[in-house]
């Protein structure tokens, strides 16, 4: 990805073209591993209640840092749901092991590579 987030898309690199994959096949590909892979609002907004409540309980501790730690403890959940979700649909007939199989076999075996993902 771009950046650790994988919702920033995967770049396109040169040795793509070369392989004679085009850009919007790319693009085509990266997005539903994107699409496939977001939060459903239920799940976004669970993940990100864990850090405000942890900011308002530790508000009185931390009175100048409560919304800061609340932040950070709501992005590190967020990343952690979003990295479950990921990994169970990239398991078993999962969504997301669905897409990389059917752009594998159908677009990237024939130009002699295969495309994966994998979690840090």
């Amino acid at each position: 990805t771009k950046t650790l987030d994988l919702s920033s898309g995967f770049a396109y690199d040169d040795r793509l073209q070369s392989l004679g994959v085009s850009r919007d096949l790319w693009f085509q590909f990266t997005s539903e591993i994107i699409r496939t892979s977001k939060l459903t609002f239920k799940e976004d907004y669970a993940a990100w209640t864990a850090g405000v409540t942890t900011g308002t309980l530790s508000l009185p501790l931390l009175l100048p840092f409560g919304p800061m730690v609340g932040y950070w403890t709501g992005r590190k959940v967020h990343r952690q749901t979003v990295a479950s979700k990921v990994q169970e649909k990239l398991v078993g007939e999962g969504d997301i092991r669905s897409i990389l199989q059917t752009y594998n076999s159908m677009h990237f075996h024939e130009k002699g590579f295969q495309a994966w993902l994998e979690l840090p």
